[in-house]
C-alpha cells in the first residue's frame, strides 16, 4: 500500500489523530498561561497508581472555549492524561481573570497522544529488535534494501482505540504506529506501543 492510498483510508476511518493543537485564538503565552494554571490543580484521588512513570503527566492539547453566560470571557480547556494514576481530565482556565473554574474528569482514555507519548512509543518501538528485523525482512521480499534505523522511515502515530472488548488497549493508553520506507510503501506491520506498560505488541496479534 502506498501512502496516498493509507492516508485516504486512514481519514475515511477516522483513525489518524495527530496530536490537537491550540485553537485560533490561544497564543503561545495564553497556552502557557493556561497550562500553568491547570498544573496548579491536584488531580482526583484514584484507585489505580503506577508510581515513577516515565511520562507522567502529559497534556493533550489546550483549547480555546466560550462561556455561555458571559461571550467576552476568554476560556481555556487544558486537556491532559496523569500516566500514574491512569486518568484523563479537562481543566477550564479563565485567562481573563487567571482563575481555574473548573476540573471534570473524563471517562476515557483514548484522547489523542501528545508529542513526548509519540516520542516514547517510537523509542519503545527502536528496542524492539525482533519486530524491526521483520520490517527489514518484508522490505527484503519487496526488493527494498532494509533500513538500519527508524530515523530512516516516516512514522505516524496514532491514539488506538479497539473495537474488540477484550484487547488490552481498551483499558491502556496504546499508540499504534504506521511506518512508511523510502519507496513511500507504508509497512504491513503495524507496531502498538502500551504506553502503561512499555511493551510493544503487533496488531494482526489481536
Amino acid at each position: 500500500m502506498n501512502k496516498a492510498t493509507w492516508y485516504a483510508m486512514a481519514l475515511l476511518m477516522g483513525t489518524l489523530l495527530s496530536p490537537i493543537t491550540a485553537a485560533n485564538g490561544l497564543d503561545t503565552q495564553d497556552q502557557a498561561r493556561a497550562l500553568d494554571a491547570a498544573s496548579s490543580v491536584p488531580w482526583p484521588a484514584a484507585a489505580r497508581v503506577k508510581p515513577n512513570h516515565v511520562l507522567g503527566v502529559q497534556t493533550l492539547s489546550i483549547e480555546l472555549g466560550e462561556s455561555k453566560k458571559n461571550r467576552s470571557a476568554r476560556i481555556a480547556h487544558v486537556y491532559q492524561y496523569n500516566h500514574v494514576i491512569e486518568q484523563s481530565r479537562m481543566v477550564s482556565i479563565d485567562l481573563v481573570a487567571d482563575t481555574v473554574l473548573d476540573q471534570q474528569t473524563i471517562d476515557s482514555l483514548h484522547l489523542p497522544l501528545s508529542n513526548n507519548e509519540i516520542n516514547h512509543a517510537i523509542a519503545l518501538l527502536a528496542k524492539a529488535e525482533t519486530l524491526l528485523e521483520r520490517m527489514r525482512h518484508e522490505q527484503r521480499n519487496r526488493g527494498v534494501t532494509a533500513f538500519n534505523t527508524l530515523d530512516e522511515l516516516e512514522v505516524k502515530a496514532s491514539i488506538f482505540s479497539p473495537m474488540d472488548a477484550d484487547h488490552i488497549c481498551v483499558t491502556n493508553r496504546c499508540a499504534l504506529l504506521s511506518l512508511f520506507d523510502s519507496t513511500n510503501t507504508v509497512f504491513t506491520l503495524e507496531p502498538i506501543a502500551i504506553l502503561s506498560t512499555g511493551v510493544v505488541t503487533t496488531l494482526k496479534r489481536h
